[in-house]
């Protein structure tokens, strides 16, 4: 996806409209699904359609890993004020994506 222009990547956000619940962010990844960025929506409608989400990703971000435990999930979600944390493969050598986490799944923990 990062190779997408922000034109494309609007598109495709609006196909997947009737699967998606919300959208704040986009977690980018590439073909073998190595997280290589995060996105804001706002982000990308403010930017220019020919541009590539490539050129205006955050590549410097906060992720936990699959067996980090749900108090630390929880207390990252609220030191960042997230929306959501991505969860990346803690047994893939690059960070494979494997999905997110948001508040409302630790929010006992909070």
């Amino acid at each position: 996806m990062y190779q997408y222009t922000v034109g494309q990547s609007l598109e495709r956000i609006r196909s997947l409209a009737h699967v998606t619940e919300t959208v704040y962010s986009l977690y980018v990844t590439d073909s073998d699904r190595h997280l290589i960025g995060i996105l804001s929506l706002r982000d990308l409608v403010t930017a220019q359609l020919e541009q590539t989400v490539g050129e205006i990703l955050s590549r410097d971000f906060v992720s936990v890993q699959t067996y980090t435990d749900q108090e630390e999930v929880a207390r990252i979600i609220q030191r960042y004020d997230f929306l959501a944390v991505p969860v990346v493969d803690s047994q893939h050598p690059r960070l494979k994506h494997r999905g997110f986490v948001p508040p409302f799944q630790v929010a006992d923990q909070l």
